[in-house]
C-alpha cells in the first residue's frame, strides 16, 4: 500500500501503538500534506457560568469512580452548550473510570448529567475531562479512561468526521501519555487511529502523535509525529475524516498540515464491519489527565 506524499510542518505528531502491546515503526506508512481542510462551522458557546464546586477534586490516593448527578444549574452540563450537543447526541455511553463502566447513557447525558469533579462544563464554557490517580492495567479494559463512546456506523461509510478543539493544561502529576481521540474498529475490537499526547517520545518532548493500526497483528502499528502539543492556555484543533478517497485524513492545527493514512485501510472498511469515534482522556501511562474541549463534534 502506498501513502500520498505531502509537506509536513516542523512540529511532530505523537502517536503510540493503537493498542497496548502492539509494535510500532516510527514515521512509516503515511505522509503529511500541506492543504488545510475548510474549518467546520463552530457554534458560539453561551455565556460562561460558574464551575462546579460540589466536592474537591479527587487526589491520587482516591480510586477513580463514577459519581453521576444532574447539573444544577444545567449550564454546568456540556449538553447545555451547542458546541458539544451534537457529539453528546451521537454518544452511546460515557465510559468512566474504565471501558467496562458506562457511567452515563445517552439519555442521562441529554438530561444534563455530569460527574461534578471529573466531567462538567466549566466557567469558561469548556467541556472538562479530569482524571486524578489513574492506572494502567495489562488488561486494557481496566485501564483508567474517561471517554465519550460514539454510536457505531457502517465501516464502509465515507466522510465521517470527528472535529475537536481542545486545551491540555499542564497539571501536576500529569500522565506521560494519554489519548484524546480515537477511530475505533469495533468488529476487530482495536483502535484504528489514536491521537495521543506523549511527554517524551523518539527524542521529542510534549508532542501529539498519531497511532495508526494497519491490521490486527502485533507489528501492524505505526507512529507519526503531529507536532508540539498546545502549550498552557493555547487551543489546538484535530480533525479526523474517515475513509476519504481511500484514506483517513488527520488535520492538526499545530503544524497546519493534513496527514493521509492509506496503508491497508481496506481491511478496516470491509463490508459487515462497524466503526465508531471516541474522545476524552484515555491513559497510556498512570497519573493525572485533563483535557478541556472548547468544541467537539463527531458523526455516527
Amino acid at each position: 500500500m502506498r501513502f500520498t506524499n505531502s509537506t509536513m510542518m516542523a512540529g511532530a505528531i505523537i502517536v503510540s501503538a493503537c493498542s497496548s502491546g502492539s509494535a510500532e515503526s516510527a514515521n512509516s506508512g503515511s505522509v503529511a500534506i500541506a492543504p488545510t481542510p475548510t474549518p467546520t462551522a463552530t457554534v458560539a458557546a453561551p455565556a460562561p457560568t460558574p464551575s462546579p464546586t460540589a466536592s474537591p477534586t479527587p487526589t491520587a490516593s482516591a480510586s477513580p469512580a463514577c459519581e453521576r448527578v444532574t447539573a444544577n444549574p444545567i449550564s454546568l452540563s456540556p449538553y447545555s452548550d451547542p458546541a458539544f450537543k451534537q457529539a453528546l447526541d451521537n454518544t452511546r455511553s460515557f465510559q468512566w473510570p474504565a471501558s467496562v463502566n458506562a457511567c452515563m447513557s445517552t439519555a442521562q447525558l441529554q438530561a444534563y448529567g455530569i460527574d461534578p469533579d471529573n466531567f462538567y462544563r466549566d466557567s469558561a464554557g469548556r467541556m472538562v475531562f479530569s482524571i486524578r490517580g489513574g492506572i494502567v492495567s495489562s488488561t486494557s479494559s481496566e485501564t483508567t479512561r474517561m471517554e465519550l463512546r460514539g454510536m457505531s456506523f457502517d465501516a464502509t461509510s465515507s466522510g465521517k468526521v470527528l472535529d475537536a478543539s481542545f486545551q491540555l493544561p499542564a497539571i501536576e502529576g500529569r500522565s506521560a501519555s494519554f489519548t484524546i481521540s480515537q477511530v475505533y474498529g469495533e468488529s476487530a475490537g482495536l483502535p484504528i487511529v489514536r491521537i495521543f499526547y506523549a511527554s517524551s517520545r523518539n527524542g521529542l518532548t510534549d508532542h501529539l502523535w498519531i497511532a495508526y493500526r494497519k491490521g490486527t497483528g502485533s507489528s501492524d502499528g505505526t507512529s507519526i509525529d503531529l507536532g508540539p502539543a498546545p502549550a498552557e492556555g493555547q487551543t489546538a484543533r484535530v480533525r479526523i475524516a474517515y475513509n476519504v478517497g481511500g484514506a483517513i485524513e488527520v488535520y492538526y492545527s499545530g503544524s497546519n498540515a493534513t496527514t493521509r493514512l492509506t496503508e491497508n485501510l481496506a481491511f478496516w472498511t470491509e463490508t459487515g464491519k462497524t466503526t465508531y469515534f471516541k474522545s476524552g482522556c484515555y491513559l497510556q501511562a498512570p497519573g493525572n489527565c485533563e483535557v478541556r474541549f472548547t468544541a467537539l463534534a463527531f458523526d455516527r
